[in-house]
């Protein structure tokens, strides 16, 4: 798969005007089917887009019409308009394009759009216009902007049959162009392709539009097809601190693409993640750099120091991960450090007993690695240490698992105890509170906490 990084865009024209109101949540579609493009779903086709087999075909597939699909144009939007400025917004798209098969040529191309309106493509936005414009909606009339996959080399086009662009008002004299052929990627390759886009307040369309894409034939077929897409606007706010908020979730969601696109034999795919109300190992609720108000996370990975100290640190998350680990060979579900039958004292005590593996999961019957069991539980009950600064660091865990040589830590045969007191102190100058944690208890694995 290619990964193609288009360039940021940044136009001056400004104009106000839009009554309606966007939306600014994540659009997110990992799958396509034969009902994506019914009435009451999510997304307007029209045109020649067709759904199903896991991917939208915005122009119409080789022999599935007679005669052969000329001067073909198909939109597809989401139903709801989005910010579009003062705003920012990242997409993630991966397209598909092909020559039909055994044909001399091919062409003309696709484009993600934002549109001023839901309407259909122009009537005669075949061919070169690659349904964005035609004659009649060139030099203004319309207000949008697109960023352009063309696969056509035409009289005027700049520069070459293989480019991406960014166009406004003329598919002539696109604002921005750059030729792929120096990159290795041929946009009609039949390969996927992934596309990222970052755009940042663009003011020559109206302040909120409808997303989405358009294709177009000419007097020559090709297959234009959408596997996948996410969107997110982020509204502009023009202090320092929001900005950074801003950034901050560009990346995270930049990340989350990334992960949702992963496939590995051995590695579960991502199928849905949760960005209003951030569900996960050991996530905060922050209202400035490091210190909670509210605190959100799942019982049970949740480090024991979280309750006192408010702060997200890596040894926070270290812990989530020992939690993990240990869940996983295991074969069972921990709801908490301190809970009765607790599963990490249950597996630290088989460790004391120099009896750990006795906790791995039945259901392997036995089929497993022993070296590597040993060690994964080893890390797991290690990052579960009650007192954070003895915690092993992420890099000598990832040390461990790549390298067989690498020494496990030396760990007590029976848990530590973390101890959590409140102190308060007072002076004539001021009053206050402070919280301090110890642990240089350890109990056996029949004490209760």
């Amino acid at each position: 798969m290619f990964f193609l990084l288009l360039f940021s865009s940044f136009l001056n024209q400004a104009s106000l005007s839009s009554i309606i109101q966007p939306v600014s949540v994540p659009i997110t579609f990992n799958n396509f089917n034969p009902d994506s493009c019914n009435n009451g779903n999510d997304l307007i086709c029209m045109g020649s887009v067709t759904a199903g087999n896991g991917y939208l075909s915005l122009t119409p597939e080789p022999y599935s019409t007679l005669p052969p699909p000329l001067n073909k144009v198909g939109r597809v939007l989401f139903h709801q308009p989005v910010l579009a400025w003062p705003a920012m917004f990242t997409t993630t798209f991966t397209v598909r394009i092909s020559k039909f098969p055994d044909a001399t040529g091919s062409g003309d191309g696709m484009a993600f759009v934002m549109a001023q309106d839901n309407k259909p493509p122009p009537p005669n936005g075949y061919g070169s216009y690659l349904g964005i414009m035609d004659k009649s909606t060139q030099d203004g009339v319309v207000r949008q902007l697109a960023v352009e996959l063309d696969t056509y080399m035409n009289e005027y086009m700049i520069p070459d049959g293989n480019h991406i662009g960014v166009d406004t008002t003329s598919m002539a004299t696109p604002v921005a162009a750059k030729s792929l052929n120096s990159t290795g990627i041929d946009l009609k390759s039949g390969r996927n392709i992934t596309v990222k886009i970052d755009y940042d307040g663009a003011k020559t369309v109206p302040n909120a539009v409808y997303v989405g894409f358009t294709a177009s034939t000419g007097l020559l077929q090709e297959s234009h097809q959408l596997l996948d897409r996410v969107f997110v606007s982020f509204p502009i706010e023009f202090d320092e601190k929001g900005q950074s908020k801003v950034d901050g979730e560009r990346e995270y969601l930049a990340e989350i693409c990334t992960i949702g696109r992963l496939r590995h034999k051995n590695l579960v795919q991502l199928r849905g993640w949760c960005h209003e109300r951030d569900l996960g190992l050991a996530r905060l609720i922050q209202n400035d750099a490091c210190v909670t108000t509210m605190m959100a996370g799942t019982p049970g990975y949740l480090a024991p120091e979280v309750s006192f100290s408010g702060k997200a640190t890596p040894e926070f998350d270290v812990y989530s991960f020992g939690m993990v680990a240990l869940e996983v060979a295991c074969g069972r579900r921990s709801k908490g450090l301190f809970e009765e039958n607790s599963l990490v004292d249950y597996v630290w005590s088989l460790y004391g007993k120099n009896a750990l593996l006795e906790c791995v999961d039945k259901q392997l019957e036995g089929e497993f690695d022993e070296e590597q069991v040993k060690r994964t539980l080893t890390v797991g009950f290690a990052s579960l240490h009650p007192d954070c600064m003895l915690r092993p660091k992420i890099r000598k865990v990832v040390q461990i698992f790549l390298n067989p040589n690498e020494p496990l830590m030396d760990l007590p045969h029976a848990r530590p105890n973390a101890v959590y007191v409140s102190v308060s102190s007072a002076s004539t100058a001021d009053v206050g509170s402070s919280s301090v944690a110890t642990a240089d208890e350890t109990r056996t694995p029949d004490d209760k906490a």
